[in-house]
């Protein structure tokens, strides 16, 4: 099943894009991530997993605290869901606009 979920990849990867989306903060943030990434990286897949790291730290280790991110159900079920994420697709989503300015 290679369904889209609401113009995005899937429901995982809408997720990220909604909250990031309608929050101002984390919406400058990782338009912030990925110009770094860009400025440091010459592939889209490093610029994309320099994304999935923010969204990681940002959202991830502060609910698994004590470094227990990789450990226990809700580790476990967060990063199977980050690995279903097209995070290119994001990239792009966090950018738009960019080449109009």
């Amino acid at each position: 099943m290679n369904e889209r979920h609401c113009g995005y990849a899937n429901y995982e990867t809408f997720t990220i894009a909604v909250v990031v989306d309608n929050d101002r903060r984390l919406y400058n943030e990782s338009r912030e991530v990925v110009a770094t990434a860009r400025t440091k990286f010459s592939y889209e897949f490093e610029i994309a997993d320099a994304l999935r790291s923010w969204v990681e730290a940002r959202f991830i280790d502060p609910v698994c605290q004590d470094g227990a991110t990789h450990h226990g159900i809700a580790a476990t079920l967060c990063n199977a869901a980050l690995g279903q994420v097209d995070w290119i697709e994001l990239v792009h989503e966090f950018t738009k606009g960019d080449d109009e300015q």
